[in-house]
């Protein structure tokens, strides 16, 4: 796995259910757990995933004056080269 660059961003941890749909009951039944070798089998059934939808720093500059779909552009851009 690369090293992301230094950035800031704004999204959400989901799990998401067989159809790709968030379901929150997951999600916090997997924060609940407290037992190790519990949360290592709930992370092979239900993998958690952070969803980026906004960048707001990038390698120490700040980002949230750009026009929102110039950011979107930037975090797309950084995320799908695998920066």
């Amino acid at each position: 796995m690369n090293a992301l660059p230094d950035l800031v961003f704004d999204g959400e941890l989901v799990v998401l259910d067989t159809e790709g749909r968030p379901q929150f009951d997951r999600l916090r039944r997997r924060c609940a757990m407290r037992n190790p070798l519990t949360m290592m089998q709930a992370a092979r059934d239900d993998p958690a995933a952070i969803f980026a939808f906004d960048l707001l720093e990038l390698r120490g500059k700040d980002q949230r004056k750009q026009p929102l779909l110039k950011r979107k552009e930037a975090l797309k851009n950084t995320t799908a080269s695998g920066y």
